[in-house]
């Protein structure tokens, strides 16, 4: 099976390892690739898990729950994405349909790096 990600490798060999925590996340586009698919995936824990502490406060577990359990993702378009020390910026296109409707969703995410991990901390939407 391909990745959701887009990546165009193996889910087994892309995003799984971040997904079953085996793994962390090298750079700020892997983690939004891999949070995307963790979307896909209706994996909510790990999105609170590559939440940024500052932000978890924001995070509302039951809403992207549902949110997520409603789309179905069909594609992800990464726009751009670069990183500046600890800090990773990724602006980011995601397609999804909601019942016979498709949507699209353009952000340009904050991501950080502390201790060695990535986390996202915020988005603005586009």
């Amino acid at each position: 099976m391909l990745c959701p990600c887009g990546n165009k490798e193996s889910y087994a060999s892309c995003c799984e390892p971040l997904l079953n925590r085996s793994k962390k996340a090298e750079h700020a586009e892997e983690l939004m690739r891999s949070r995307y698919t963790a979307f896909c995936m209706k994996d909510i824990e790990y999105l609170k898990d590559t939440t940024h502490p500052s932000t978890l406060k924001d995070f509302d577990i039951e809403a992207n729950t549902e949110w997520a359990q409603k789309a179905r993702f069909t594609q992800l378009e990464i726009l751009s994405a670069s990183e500046k020390g600890d800090d990773g910026f990724v602006h980011f296109r995601a397609r999804y349909r909601m019942g016979l409707t498709f949507h699209g969703h353009e952000e340009k995410s904050i991501f950080r790096r502390e201790s060695g991990t990535w986390y996202f901390v915020e988005g603005e939407v586009v």
